[in-house]
């Protein structure tokens, strides 16, 4: 988990692409060293792309209650255009 973690953070899109799509399924639902979600890695570096990988992947089944990682989830929906088809528990953008 703390490779995919480090890759996350550095908004490496191509490294999780390349992962087998039940090895990506299985990292999604982890947390690293400080209880982040790679959804919320992924989405301080601001990369959209792998954002949305991440949630296609079922990274928005990770997203804790904190305040940090429900911005974190909010900007990811706002940024993926998830707010306005509707998904549950999205503060609107």
């Amino acid at each position: 988990m703390d490779k995919a973690a480090d890759h996350a953070r550095q908004g490496d899109l191509d490294y999780f692409q390349q992962l087998p799509p039940e090895e990506l399924s299985r990292l999604c639902k982890r947390k690293d060293e400080d209880g982040r979600s790679l959804l919320q890695s992924a989405a301080s570096s601001g990369c959209v792309a792998l954002c949305e990988l991440l949630v296609h992947a079922g990274g928005a089944g990770a997203v804790n209650d904190g305040d940090e990682e429900v911005r974190c989830w909010n900007w990811v929906c706002c940024r993926l255009g998830l707010c306005e088809r509707g998904w549950e528990g999205v503060a609107s953008c």
